[in-house]
C-alpha cells in the first residue's frame, strides 16, 4: 500500500469503517505520509459529515399514488399516440381505454 496511492474505493471503505483492522491500519500509516491520500481521506470524511448533517425527510402519505398517476397518464398518452399512427384504433378520435393500476386485478386475489 505504501508503494501506490489509495483508490476512491479505498478510501470510502477506510473512512467508513469497512475494512480489517489490518488494512485500516496500514491506511492509517500510509496517510500519515502521504499528503495526497491524507487529503484525499479528508475530503470522504467531510463529505460524510456533510451528508449525516442533512436533514431526513419522509415521503407524502399518497406520494406512490401520484407516482403512479402520472405514469399511468404517460402510458395512455404513449398508447394513444402509438394507435393513432398506426391506424389499428380506428378513427384518430378515438383512444383506447383508460387503465388504472389501482382499478387492476391483483393476481390470485377475486375482483
Amino acid at each position: 500500500m505504501t508503494r501506490s496511492h489509495f483508490s476512491d474505493e479505498l478510501a470510502q471503505a477506510y473512512v467508513d469503517g469497512a475494512l480489517s483492522d489490518r488494512e485500516a491500519e496500514r491506511c492509517s500509516e500510509h496517510a500519515r505520509t502521504c499528503a495526497e491520500c491524507r487529503l484525499l481521506v479528508e475530503s470522504y470524511r467531510a463529505l460524510a459529515s456533510d451528508l449525516e448533517a442533512l436533514p431526513s425527510l419522509e415521503p407524502e402519505l399518497d406520494f406512490t399514488r401520484s407516482v403512479m398517476a402520472v405514469i399511468d397518464e404517460k402510458e395512455h398518452a404513449a398508447a394513444v399516440s402509438a394507435a393513432t399512427r398506426s391506424g389499428w384504433w380506428g378513427s384518430p378520435r378515438s383512444p383506447p381505454p383508460r387503465c388504472s393500476s389501482a382499478s387492476a386485478p391483483t393476481p390470485g386475489r377475486p375482483r
